[in-house]
């Protein structure tokens, strides 16, 4: 979860920076080829030396950006109470 800005989860796409950090804290070469693998066959790396990619996803991003803001009074806010309980909040 991702409290500080009231999301319920964020996505941050895997690049070759990740992909190192593996091998940094132990992580074997067999493994982090397997992650590699499987990142890249369900398109979920990213490589910025591949242009097309970068813009894309930054694309995506400003899109989302604009339905928000455009439909900030259609959305419906929900937040966890302390007790268990959800609250749905409509604007």
């Amino acid at each position: 979860m991702t409290p500080e800005y009231g999301a319920t989860m964020g996505f941050f796409p895997v690049d070759q920076v990740a992909l190192d950090y593996l091998r940094l804290i132990g992580r074997s070469d067999e493994t982090v080829s397997m992650i590699e693998a499987y990142l890249r066959a369900n398109n979920m790396f990213v490589d910025c030396n591949e242009v097309w990619l970068c813009l894309c996803f930054f694309i995506m991003m400003l899109a989302f950006e604009f339905y928000v803001t455009q439909n900030m009074d259609k959305l419906a806010f929900m937040t966890a109470a302390s007790n268990g309980t959800s609250l749905l909040f409509r604007s």
